[in-house]
């Protein structure tokens, strides 16, 4: 069996991009990423991991913080749900009280667990 851990991503740039409510934390984001892709859909969408979720066979935990301010934590739950939809097993844990560094000893409570189960240990 294999597993994937995901934690604080963008997983849907073209989405995200088209945001102009955007903190200043992530228009930097934004900036960064047109600057290395040239910031077309097409680019956008190809880095996008919400263009293959419906690929996404491997067990998947999505980690996020809710108050973060370099991503979207609703990206989190959607990736989960177009995992799930096509197929996949994914879970989404959002922390609201964390922003974009989820602190280890909390995030493991949920890692921990997955990687045992996912490994078979």
């Amino acid at each position: 069996m294999s597993g994937i851990v995901l934690v604080s991503g963008l997983f849907d740039l073209l989405e995200f991009a088209s945001d102009s409510s955007r903190s200043e934390m992530k228009r930097v984001v934004m900036n960064s990423v047109f600057a290395e892709t040239g910031g077309g859909e097409a680019a956008l969408r190809a880095r996008s991991v919400m263009t293959f979720a419906r690929d996404i066979k491997a067990s998947t935990l999505i980690l996020n913080g809710g108050k973060d301010d370099r991503t979207d934590p609703d990206q989190a739950l959607k990736l989960a749900k177009e995992i799930n939809r096509f197929g996949g097993e994914a879970r989404a844990v959002v922390y609201p009280d964390y922003g974009h560094r989820i602190p280890v000893k909390i995030r493991s409570r949920d890692i921990d667990p997955f990687i045992e189960r996912v490994l078979g240990k």
